[in-house]
């Protein structure tokens, strides 16, 4: 049976444009429309009327519902669960896209029948953890990987749902770089419906295949210098190109 109910779980207020353009592909390639939105909190303070999510309206179900929730905090590690009467209503949905909510623990994992999508923007078989652009950028890498996984309680260890290369080559700067991973991103939902829906599982990669887990502590003294050197050089290679394109301009008008 075709996917059709897609619950969001979010974290923010609002949708970055990337994210809200895959729902938006989403619904132009596949039947699921966004029927359930939790907007959570996890330091107990409900966001109430202020608390606002703008969901594109091609990818609203007529009865999209919203709700307001605190998650409660995992005692024994990162991570946080859902509230059971809660993560009844999400298992009502085919399948869940988190975005900024945190680590998912517990039965929301597994509630609705495809699981809990949630976008990793880089290959598991390389950068897993946190500030993936950021190493990508460092490493100075050809191409980067942007991974829709299906989730567990593994941190970026889950099934690959969909994924997708891209060419960061002549990326100058982070900044530049972190928006063509967004952007190569989009179709990941579509591509994963469109894969359930074709009853193709995920890939689940092998724990021995897993790459580097990346922590903040990992944002060393050394690294902010290498950034710093980077960003300097690509800077000033790409302003003396900007001069070698203009003084052809010149040249050529003399």
């Amino acid at each position: 049976m075709a996917i059709e109910r897609l619950a969001l779980l979010l974290g923010r207020d609002h949708l970055r444009d990337w994210f809200a353009d895959a729902l938006v592909e989403m619904v132009a390639r596949t039947d699921a429309r966004v029927t359930l939105v939790v907007r959570t909190d996890t330091d107990g303070h409900d966001p109430g009327s202020g608390g606002r999510v703008d969901i594109p309206d091609a990818a609203r179900s007529p009865e999209l519902e919203r709700r307001y929730v605190s998650l409660d905090p995992v005692a024994d590690g990162p991570g946080v669960r859902f509230p059971a009467t809660t993560v009844d209503r999400i298992a009502d949905a085919d399948i869940a896209l988190q975005n900024g909510v945190g680590i998912l623990k517990g039965d929301v994992l597994t509630a609705p029948d495809h699981g809990v999508l949630s976008y990793h923007h880089g290959d598991i078989r390389r950068y897993r953890g946190v500030y993936t652009h950021l190493w990508n950028y460092l490493d100075r890498v050809a191409t980067g990987g942007v991974t829709l996984l299906q989730l567990t309680e593994a941190l970026d260890a889950g099934a690959i749902a969909a994924e997708r290369e891209v060419d960061l080559a002549d990326c100058l700067t982070w900044s530049e770089l972190e928006g063509r991973k967004h952007r190569a991103g989009v179709p990941l939902v579509a591509d994963a419906v469109q894969r359930f829906d074709a009853g193709r599982e995920p890939e689940r990669v092998p724990e021995d295949e897993l790459g580097r887990m990346y922590y903040s502590s990992d944002v060393t003294l050394g690294v902010v210098a290498k950034y710093v050197a980077l960003e300097t050089a690509k800077t000033a290679f790409n302003r003396v190109q900007n001069a070698r394109s203009l003084l052809g301009i010149w040249r050529s008008n003399r």
